[in-house]
């Protein structure tokens, strides 16, 4: 299999993956409240999927690294996602919505970590750049921005579930054509786990990374119900989410060299200092004008901190843990850490509205004090063999 042809594999499934979060992270709370759900109710449903999947996402990455397999993982996750979504249209009441997105949530959270862990194996097999693949994703997700927006001011917010179900059915075809990817099986990953979880350098980068990625929670959340709020048209906002990716879109296409020159530590540190500007400017101001400015910094708030640890790993942990550490960090950052700020969002949210955003700059700010303890304790080797 060609180097061109495994790039093409994965920037669909990308492509794809990310076209149903870019519907589903500004719309899904639009969806929640047409349902009758308030904000507390919203933040603890989305919240929901975060959590569940600190308890999911690593026993599929385990079974994962135990079978050596990559694909097939995927392609079930894929096929299990897109028959939840279409199951919530169904779904009555809040309690109901509450335990089938709880699961469904997960399940999708869980493609992720496998999939960039497929292609880190990948850049060194067929001379992948990460970068390069993975902007695919955030081409998708700014058109999924826009177009939702359209979607939502002129077909209302089941339209978004079903443009969700429809990607999950594309993401399924590609997922069976995705390239045939193994690692030797391990039987120890289990004992591996509980090694990265007593290794101080694993730590430090977890919860500097976990505060950073955490920080975008009211983000995720509220920006599209506090934007309409604030007298912001919904084609303008999915202009809005949409011009913050195309900012991450170039940090992608250019990070190879890049990261290379500044490392993991000082892309940690670069999000941590974009967070604290992005998340005071919105808590302070919902003009448009603004707010066009400072989405700008998406680029380094989340794809900086992705990339650094797209780096971390690939030079810290070896290829057969390479899922299994993926998930760990996936399950603490994205699940446990991001889960409880989501529950705290919307009682933040339903009682201070924009002033929420000024916590989260609070927490960009603990998140550069931890990457630069990181930087202090880690020097660019393995932290596990």
């Amino acid at each position: 299999m060609t180097s061109r042809s495994v790039a093409v594999r994965l920037s669909l499934f990308y492509g794809v993956y990310f076209w149903m979060v870019g519907l589903n992270l500004p719309y899904w709370p639009v969806w929640l409240e047409s349902r009758g759900l308030g904000a507390a109710e919203i933040g603890i449903v989305v919240a929901a999927a975060f959590w569940t999947r600190i308890f999911i996402a690593p026993v599929i990455a385990l079974w994962t690294d135990r079978t050596g397999r990559r694909r097939t993982p995927l392609f079930l996750l894929a096929i299990s996602v897109t028959c939840g979504y279409a199951l919530m249209y169904v779904m009555d009441g809040y309690l109901q919505i509450l335990l089938l997105y709880g699961l469904v949530g997960s399940l999708m959270h869980a493609t992720m970590p496998l999939t960039d862990s497929m292609t880190i194996l990948l850049q060194s097999r067929v001379a992948l750049d990460y970068g390069r693949v993975r902007l695919w994703g955030s081409v998708s997700f700014i058109l999924a921005s826009f177009a939702g927006g359209w979607i939502l001011a002129e077909r209302g917010p089941d339209a978004i579930l079903w443009s969700v179900v429809a990607g999950g059915a594309a993401l399924c075809l590609i997922g069976f054509v995705l390239p045939r990817v193994r690692t030797e099986p391990t039987t120890r990953s289990f004992a591996a786990a509980g090694r990265l979880f007593r290794e101080p350098r694993f730590l430090a980068f977890v919860a500097a990374a976990s505060l950073l990625q955490s920080s975008h929670a009211v983000l995720y959340a509220f920006a599209t119900l506090h934007w309409r709020a604030s007298g912001i048209d919904d084609r303008t906002i999915g202009l809005l989410w949409a011009e913050g990716v195309v900012a991450e879109v170039i940090l992608f296409a250019i990070a190879g060299r890049f990261l290379a020159r500044i490392g993991p530590a000082a892309m940690l540190m670069l999000a941590a200092s974009a967070g604290i500007i992005r998340w005071t400017t919105l808590g302070l101001t919902a003009d448009v004008g603004t707010l066009a400015i400072v989405q700008l910094l998406h680029a380094f708030t989340f794809g900086a901190t992705h990339l650094g640890m797209i780096r971390f790993m690939s030079q810290a942990i070896p290829e057969r843990l390479a899922a299994t550490a993926q998930s760990l960090y996936d399950s603490m950052a994205m699940g446990l850490v991001f889960g409880s700020l989501m529950i705290g969002a919307g009682f933040l949210y339903e009682n201070q509205q924009g002033g929420a955003f000024l916590y989260m700059a609070g927490l960009s700010g603990l998140g550069l004090a931890l990457a630069l303890l990181f930087r202090l304790i880690w020097k660019g080797e393995r932290v596990i063999d």
